[in-house]
């Protein structure tokens, strides 16, 4: 089981201090709705009768792939370097320098078999693919969720999770890469708060909730994976379908299209996911109702980001 980089932390100093290069910072903000060339007859804010939707969002977003693929002429599929990996077998490690104990201290690796950049541009490549090749109202309509922020974040934060177990194999270098993949992930968030005209008060409270739910459903989930399917099957019900009146069908479908995800993931090249980051998910192949009906929208921000309190440990 993996650990939780600090994603309190992340969420509470989301500027872009933490980007460590001008072309990666460029990289995150281009996954918000600052597609001011998509045309400025747009307006980034909406009024308390506009819709407050996730289709809303994914119509403003259009034209950022465009940015996004001048950015992959700097990736490349190459053979990694093994040189730099490469350790002496008779002569000891040398002592670390005060610089490389504290970068190490700061979480960063001094020594990866890649090149840090196109590590983050696929980490950032990685997200991307939890959003855009996701279909998100399938997700919607199989688990009986309503067209909300929130709901939006429930689907990608499973997505995001099954990465994090894939990358947790990957040593130093994946480690590396999840920290890109959740700060695009907050990195996103705000953005998508902004631009359905969500006040930053409000959004930055919302976004202490999601970090608390973030890190239980990571437990949640990791325990389930490495469990049973009736484990997993819980981890699910409490924070996918936030203890909803569900039929059993809805978890089965949601359990089984975990496992098939995990699967494939495990079959990824470690050099194409390090370097590159763009991966196709498994369909879902679970019952998903009529697409002709319309999804349940939120008639206020209230409801547009209604996150239930999570259950602490030794709360009275």
């Amino acid at each position: 089981m993996y650990t939780i980089y600090r994603t309190s932390q992340m969420a509470t100093s989301l500027g872009s201090a933490q980007i460590a290069s001008r072309g990666i910072q460029l990289c995150c903000r281009s996954m918000g709705c600052l597609m001011t060339q998509a045309g400025g007859k747009h307006h980034t804010t909406c009024s308390s009768n506009s819709e407050l939707t996730y289709s809303r969002w994914a119509y403003l977003r259009r034209g950022r792939d465009s940015q996004l693929n001048q950015v992959q002429r700097h990736v490349s599929t190459g053979q990694p370097n093994l040189a730099l990996v490469r350790r002496s077998a008779v002569l000891p490690e040398s002592k670390p320098t005060p610089f490389k104990r504290l970068m190490e201290k700061a979480g960063i690796p001094v020594q990866m078999r890649y090149n840090r950049f196109k590590i983050r541009v696929a980490g950032l490549n990685l997200y991307t693919s939890c959003v855009d090749n996701i279909d998100c109202h399938t997700f919607f309509r199989a688990c009986g969720m309503p067209d909300t922020l929130f709901s939006w974040f429930l689907v990608t934060e499973l997505h995001v999770w099954m990465c994090m177990v894939r990358l947790k194999q990957e040593g130093q270098e994946g480690k590396y890469m999840v920290h890109y993949l959740i700060m695009s992930m907050w990195h996103d968030i705000q953005e998508r708060g902004r631009v359905m005209g969500i006040p930053s008060i409000k959004m930055k409270e919302s976004l202490s909730k999601m970090v608390e739910q973030f890190n239980a459903a990571l437990f949640g989930y990791d325990e389930g994976l490495l469990s049973n399917d009736s484990v997993l099957a819980g981890a699910l019900w409490r924070n996918l379908f936030v203890r909803r009146d569900i039929e059993p069908e809805q978890l089965a479908d949601m359990v089984e299209y975990i496992r098939q995800q995990v699967q494939y993931l495990e079959t990824l090249d470690s050099a194409q996911l390090l370097q590159v980051g763009r991966i196709k998910w498994r369909p879902f192949k679970g019952i998903v109702p009529d697409k002709s009906v319309a999804l349940p929208k939120a008639s206020s921000i209230e409801e547009e980001l209604d996150i239930p309190e999570v259950d602490k440990i030794g709360a009275q």
